[in-house]
């Protein structure tokens, strides 16, 4: 399954991660090696991913999945030479926006080339997405309209946060998670766009927007909540939670902690 042996490259890369912070040697490069080699086999005629193999329909959000690990892969020296997908998804975004109106698929080929698009050069970005902002995009749902803000946070564009407001809950034990409703009715949703990828995003969109660490840490709280035995459901939504949290881990240990003592000391500082 290549969602899985995405998820699984993810997590290898991240325990890689953490080992060479510790000074210690990472003993599973030749798998982290073979999963690469697999993705690429795999890899569809047109240059996207489906649930197995080779096959002959695209899954949007499989393929971005592959993407960010390949890209991450990549990011930690390994010889990944990302797929030739740039000139398909750039003739998709020029086709589409072309219409007078603009729906998910938009914000699928606009994440995939986010992520194999080094330069941020490859199309003009901010004018595509100021033009959605003219015409409007057609998004059904929370969790599309919050990918909108965290692509134009990338693409550095003017972004407004106030539809985060009307999806955020607190729980009994005053953590705080996002939900894929303005309601309080159960509703289904495809696992990539339920309550625990909202809140996912919702991280995402506020860590690099500069929230409070106070905020932040009620939702870290959440998802430790809501971890089982078998982690957090599945391994797309476990990767994707445990990639989050390890680069929140990552950033705390880098801040150093200072202690001032006033007084006989002098007001010294000692770091």
């Amino acid at each position: 399954c290549n969602e899985q042996l995405a998820s699984k490259l993810v997590a290898m890369l991240l325990h890689q991660q953490r080992m060479q912070s510790e000074g210690k040697r990472f003993s599973y490069e030749k798998e982290v090696k073979n999963i690469i080699k697999k993705l690429a086999k795999n890899q569809n005629e047109n240059g996207g991913w489906g649930w197995y193999g080779k096959v002959s329909d695209d899954e949007e959000w499989i393929t971005i999945h592959v993407l960010k690990a390949l890209s991450k892969a990549r990011s930690a020296g390994y010889d990944v030479h990302l797929p030739e997908y740039s000139s398909s998804l750039t003739a998709y975004i020029q086709q589409l926006i072309a219409q007078p109106q603009y729906g998910v698929d938009l914000l699928n080929y606009l994440e995939a080339l986010l992520e194999i698009d080094e330069t941020m050069s490859t199309i003009d970005y901010k004018t595509i997405l100021q033009r959605i902002d003219r015409q409007g995009c057609q998004l059904s749902s929370a969790y599309d309209r919050l990918r909108l803000i965290r692509i134009k946070q990338r693409c550095g564009v003017k972004y407004d946060l106030s539809d985060l407001n009307l999806y955020r809950r607190t729980n009994l034990l005053g953590s705080v998670y996002y939900a894929n409703s303005t309601t309080n009715l159960a509703k289904r949703f495809p696992f990539w766009e339920d309550n625990r990828s909202m809140t996912l995003l919702a991280y995402e969109i506020l860590a690099k927007h500069g929230a409070k660490e106070s905020e932040l840490s009620k939702i870290r709280s959440w998802f430790y909540e809501q971890r089982t035995s078998l982690g957090w459901g599945n391994t797309y939504v476990s990767s994707n939670v445990i990639n989050t949290l390890f680069s929140s881990a990552e950033q705390a240990d880098k801040k150093v902690a200072s202690v001032i003592l006033k007084g006989a000391v002098n007001d010294r500082t000692l770091d």
